[in-house]
């Protein structure tokens, strides 16, 4: 069905933004995808592919971090995007003025620095942002790969769960993407590892603590996970923790943020600080303007607006996130619901599923009230939910399947998210062969008497 569906066959489906990016491929290559996408449902196909990932790591010994992460950083540097839309402009022009925003601190901060390295180079802005955002993704991957050590049964098990956490459009970040998530998902990585390597005992609590701080300095989505920090001291003890044992971890979760504002109070930045100050005033509805910028989702019994004004969980904002959804982590959801109806005792079977549970449910509760201000080309706000959300369900299928039904299972999931989103999807990102839809973006044309927003929201509405 999803390779029909991909191919455009399936009438009423023509809008579903993330599900047909065959489109923009050329011919061949789309009938290419497909034969091989469909070809993944035959047993002997998988079988090949389960053995090939046998012989491959009996073989090959596991490379160094300090090798691997800089082969992946010029890989996704090789193939980085060329398509400019949504923030990226507004980021890079901003950076250029302020040396950090709200919410995303230190990711802007990080911005700041690779124009200020970018103007005195000569390389440019842009390039050395893009060259941050490589570094960026490798030290996810590198980091993903750490994660799926602590959580598969297998020594061989850590590239599986990390390829599963990475196998949809989520991986687009970190080529080259101009935006702040890849620098959000090496912090996520960071502190899924550090959550697990504490609930083994391989840490103490210092180290989620900070990992978490990291987080919170780098984008305040993080807070979000807050909830999810506190269960995982609950789940390493065994009990609630006490008062002082949570306040102490959120003391030193606080440390990073906190020495970055003091630094930036220090040097006199008063204008940063102030436009942050601004900032976090009107995302909290206390501006007291006429015509606020809406950062969050209007409640359920309010009227729903133009563009990506939506009521929370009305049909648009569903089928945005759907779209969204399958957009980053194809498989994610569908594993993780199917566990959740079927066998729900698993959610919380082991300490580390536990605690990857918590991290996913405060993050879908992100995910349902942020506003996807830019439609479509905001397909990258949700990629801390969903890589969070795709590491539960890689422990879900590592640790609950057999091992003959998971192989094949991998197999199948990695294969067609490959196939159907991720590779379609960096390709887009580098050049669309065909103008199938918003992310062969061919700039705005505006009406007689229309602002340049009206002209936008007039784009993205067929799709919306």
């Amino acid at each position: 069905m999803l390779v029909l569906v991909a191919s455009g066959a399936v009438p009423g489906l023509d809008r579903a933004w993330a599900f047909d990016l065959w489109l923009y491929l050329p011919v061949p290559v789309a009938v290419g995808f497909g034969i091989a996408t469909a070809s993944l449902a035959l047993a002997p196909v998988r079988g090949l592919l389960v053995r090939a990932f046998a012989t491959t790591s009996r073989r090959g010994g596991e490379a160094p971090a300090w090798f691997v992460a800089p082969v992946l950083a010029l890989f996704f540097w090789l193939l980085r995007e060329n398509q400019l839309y949504g923030d990226s402009k507004i980021l890079l022009f901003t950076a250029a003025r302020w040396s950090f925003l709200f919410p995303d601190i230190g990711a802007t901060f990080l911005f700041h620095l690779a124009g200020v390295v970018g103007q005195l180079s000569g390389a440019g802005a842009i390039a050395v942002t893009q060259a941050f955002v490589c570094v960026a993704g490798a030290l996810a991957v590198v980091g993903f790969v750490r994660v799926g050590r602590l959580l598969a049964p297998e020594r061989s098990g850590g590239a599986l769960v990390a390829a599963l956490i990475l196998c949809g459009g989520v991986s687009r970040v970190f080529f080259g993407h101009v935006e702040v998530y890849a620098f959000v998902l090496a912090c996520a990585a960071l502190y899924l590892w550090a959550g697990c390597a504490f609930l083994q005992g391989r840490t103490g609590w210092v180290a989620p603590s900070l990992a978490l701080g990291l987080g919170l300095w780098m984008h305040l989505s993080f807070v979000f996970l807050v909830p999810s920090h506190v269960a995982l001291l609950w789940l390493a003890k065994g009990r609630r923790p006490a008062a002082l044992e949570a306040a102490r971890s959120l003391a030193v979760m606080g440390v990073p943020l906190l020495l970055f504002l003091g630094a930036m109070l220090a040097l006199g930045r008063w204008d940063d600080l102030g436009l942050a100050r601004d900032t976090l005033v009107e995302m909290a509805g206390l501006s007291g303007k006429a015509d606020p910028h809406e950062s969050w989702l209007r409640g359920p019994f309010a009227e729903a607006g133009s563009g990506t004004l939506y009521t929370l969980f009305s049909w648009p904002h569903l089928k945005y996130l759907a779209n969204a959804g399958y957009l980053l982590a194809p498989a994610a959801a569908p594993i993780v619901l199917g566990f959740a109806l079927l066998r729900p005792a698993n959610l919380v079977a082991r300490r580390e599923t536990a605690f990857l549970a918590a991290t996913t449910a405060m993050l879908l509760v992100y995910a349902a009230v942020v506003r996807p201000v830019w439609g479509p080309y905001d397909w990258d706000v949700f990629a801390l939910p969903a890589a969070c959300g795709a590491a539960l369900a890689a422990q879900l299928v590592v640790h609950e399947l057999s091992r003959e039904r998971r192989a094949h299972f991998c197999a199948l999931v990695i294969g067609a998210s490959v196939l159907l989103v991720l590779v379609p999807f960096v390709a887009i990102g580098i050049a669309p062969s065909r103008p199938a839809g918003l992310f062969a973006d061919e700039g705005i044309e505006r009406a007689p008497g229309e602002s340049e927003w009206e002209a936008f929201e007039r784009k993205i509405g067929p799709w919306l």
